[in-house]
């Protein structure tokens, strides 16, 4: 399916840096860079290796905060490594925590020896 812009609403999730980079029409947010919080619902959101980045008591806030933003027929996309990092789990050589996210509630629907994607829906039943 080929999707035209504007064809969906869009919210990169956990963006970091790529907010410069992502389609104008998407919406971009990250709490840690100088971008909007969102303020309505999405019909598609992107979640890329965010939740490896953040400790584990920290990771279902963020699936709720992205399950709250889903429109009620959207879904969610979020990927976590699969792989372990050169270093090691924990504390990396630039100082930024990685850690092991095993599973994750949805479908997984994409999982390879580096990352391992899943999809939400609001009927996904988050813990």
């Amino acid at each position: 399916v080929f999707l035209r812009p504007g064809d969906l609403d869009v919210l990169d999730y956990g963006c970091g840096k790529c907010y410069l980079i992502n389609p104008m029409d998407w919406d971009s947010y990250d709490p840690n860079f100088p971008t909007v919080a969102p303020v309505h619902s999405y019909d598609t959101i992107i979640c890329n290796y965010v939740l490896c980045v953040l400790p584990p008591e920290e990771r279902l806030a963020v699936l709720k905060m992205i399950h709250s933003y889903l429109r009620s027929d959207g879904k969610a996309y979020v990927s976590v490594r699969a792989d372990e990092p050169k270093q090691g789990w924990g504390i990396s050589s630039r100082g930024t925590y990685q850690g092991r996210c095993k599973s994750l509630p949805g479908k997984l629907i994409k999982s390879n020896s580096q990352f391992r994607t899943y999809e939400l829906t609001v009927a996904t039943r988050l813990a």
